[in-house]
C-alpha cells in the first residue's frame, strides 16, 4: 500500500533519536504508527535489510497460507452439527412415548443431508492436504509421502475409516445415503436406531474395493452409523495430527523469524507496529511516497490437537473475541484416567452440551479450546448430545422446567452419578 509522505497535514516521520529526520532511510524500517493530535506519524525503531525482511515476508506467507486451511475445522463443525441433530432426535425420542409430537421423515431426511455434508468435507480436508503439502514440498517430497503413508495405514487399520471413504464415493455416484430410522416403544419409553441396509447398499454401487466389501459381505445385514461416524472421526484427528507433526519445524522456525523481526514492540498505548519504506513519487517534484507492511504478531497457540487449526496466532493487533463471555466457566479438560470434565480451564465458558440421562438432562460447560472434546466426552459417555452457544443456556433450562423436564449442571465426580437414558445410542464397535 502507497501513501502519500508530502502531506503534512496526515502524515509526518521521526527517525527515533532525531538522528537525520530530514533524509527518510530508502530500505525497510520496523517502525510504529500514532496519531499525535491528528498527524499521523511514523516512528522509526530499526532499519531491516532486505534479507531480513524477505525471511519475514516468507514466513508470514508460510503461515498465512496454513491458517487459511480450513478444511479440518470444516470436518469438525460438520461433525458436530450431525451429532447435535442426532442427539437432538434421540433426546425426543428417549424423553417421550408419544411418535405424533415428531416428523421422523423430515428428521431423517435432514441427518441424510447433513451426513453427506460431513463425507464432503471428509474428502475436502484430505484433496486440500494433499494439495498443500505439494505445493509446499513438491510431489516426490518426504512429507507428501508421510502423510500419503499415515492415510493408507489409516485405511488398513481402521474399518469405519475405510467404510466411510467409500461412503462418500457412494453419495457422491449412487445419490443420497440411504439412512433409515428404526424405533423401538415400550409401555414406558421409547429407544431409537440410525442404520443403513448392507444389501441395498452393495447391490447399488459396485466401487467398494476389495477390503470394504470384505467387510460389509461378513458383517450384520443392517450398520449402525454413528460408530462409524465416530470412528472415522478419530482418525481424521489422527491424520490431522500427522500433517501438525510436518509442518511443526518449519512452523516453529517461521513463529521465531516473526518474533525476532517485530521487535522491540511499542509500549504505548494507541501505538501499532508497521513495516514502512519510503519511495521518491512517480511526478518528480520530490515528494514521497510510503510503502507499508503489516507488522504481524505471532505465538503459539494452546489446547488440543481438535481444538484449533493451526496451533499458533497470527493477528496485526487485533483484539480477540469470543462469542458470548458469560459468568460460567469451561469444564475442561476432561480427565483421561477418570473419564470426567476435569475444571482445571478456569476460562470463560462460550459452548453448553445438553444430554439426556435417566433421570433427566444435565449440561457440560466449555470454551473454545475445550468444547469439542467435552462435546464428544459427553456424547460419548451418554449415547449423544446437544450443542449450542452459552448464550442459550438460562432459556434452555427455563423451557425445559416449564414443561417438567429438568436439567442439572454437574461437576466433576457428579457426572459419574448420572445413568445413561434408556434406549439412547450407544458407541458400538462397527461390523460386530
Amino acid at each position: 500500500m502507497a501513501m502519500d509522505a508530502s502531506d503534512e497535514g496526515s502524515l509526518g516521520y521521526e527517525q527515533k533519536g532525531g538522528a537525520d529526520a530530514q533524509q527518510p532511510p530508502p530500505k525497510w524500517h520496523f517502525s510504529y504508527v500514532e496519531d499525535r493530535d491528528g498527524k499521523l506519524t511514523f516512528v522509526s525503531v530499526r532499519p531491516v535489510d532486505e534479507a531480513e525482511m524477505a525471511r519475514y515476508r516468507e514466513s508470514v506467507s508460510l503461515l498465512l497460507d496454513r491458517q487459511a486451511d480450513q478444511s479440518l475445522q470444516h470436518v469438525v463443525a460438520n461433525f458436530a452439527e450431525f451429532r447435535a441433530v442426532l442427539s437432538k432426535l434421540a433426546l425426543a425420542v428417549t424423553t417421550t412415548t408419544s411418535t405424533r409430537a415428531l416428523d421422523y421423515a423430515s428428521a431423517v431426511h435432514l441427518l441424510g443431508h447433513l451426513l453427506t455434508n460431513w463425507l464432503n468435507s471428509f474428502r475436502m480436508f484430505d484433496d486440500h492436504t494433499k494439495a498443500r503439502l505439494t505445493r509446499r514440498f513438491g510431489a516426490n517430497s518426504t512429507e507428501l509421502a508421510i502423510y500419503e503413508d499415515a492415510r493408507a495405514v489409516m485405511f488398513d487399520s481402521n474399518p469405519s475409516y475405510r467404510f466411510m471413504s467409500k461412503l462418500r464415493d457412494y453419495a457422491q455416484h449412487v445419490g443420497r445415503v440411504p439412512l433409515q430410522v428404526n424405533m423401538n416403544a415400550t409401555r414406558t419409553s421409547m429407544s431409537m436406531r440410525v442404520f443403513m441396509d448392507r444389501d441395498q447398499l452393495l447391490d447399488t454401487f459396485s466401487n467398494w474395493r476389495r477390503q470394504v466389501r470384505s467387510d460389509l459381505e461378513s458383517g450384520p445385514s443392517t450398520i449402525d452409523v454413528e460408530p462409524h461416524v465416530e470412528g472415522t472421526m478419530q482418525g481424521i484427528l489422527q491424520l490431522a495430527q500427522v500433517v501438525r507433526d510436518i509442518d511443526a519445524t518449519d512452523i516453529d522456525k517461521a513463529l521465531s523469524v516473526i518474533r525476532e523481526t517485530v521487535q522491540p514492540l511499542p509500549d504505548g498505548d494507541g501505538q501499532r507496529p508497521m513495516f514502512i519504506r519510503y519511495h521518491a513519487a512517480e511526478n518528480q517534484d520530490g515528494s514521497m511516497k510510503a510503502e507499508l507492511y503489516p507488522a504481524f504478531v505471532a505465538s503459539k497457540a494452546e489446547g488440543p490437537p481438535e481444538s484449533d487449526e493451526p496451533q499458533f496466532d497470527l493477528s496485526i493487533g487485533r483484539p480477540t473475541f469470543v462469542r458470548e463471555i458469560c459468568r460460567y466457566s469451561c469444564q475442561g479438560a476432561v480427565d483421561k484416567i477418570a473419564d470426567l470434565p476435569s475444571e482445571r480451564c478456569g476460562e470463560p465458558a462460550t459452548d453448553m452440551f445438553m444430554f439426556a440421562h435417566r433421570d433427566g438432562g444435565a449440561v457440560v460447560l466449555g470454551c473454545p479450546s475445550h468444547a469439542i472434546a467435552l462435546g464428544r466426552w459427553a456424547g460419548r459417555r451418554f449415547g449423544g448430545c446437544w450443542g449450542t452457544e452459552i448464550a442459550k443456556l438460562t432459556a434452555t433450562i427455563e423451557m425445559a422446567e416449564a414443561s417438567g423436564f429438568h436439567i442439572s449442571m454437574p461437576h466433576k465426580a457428579e457426572y459419574s452419578k448420572l445413568t445413561p437414558a434408556p434406549g439412547a445410542p450407544r458407541i458400538v464397535n462397527p461390523f460386530a
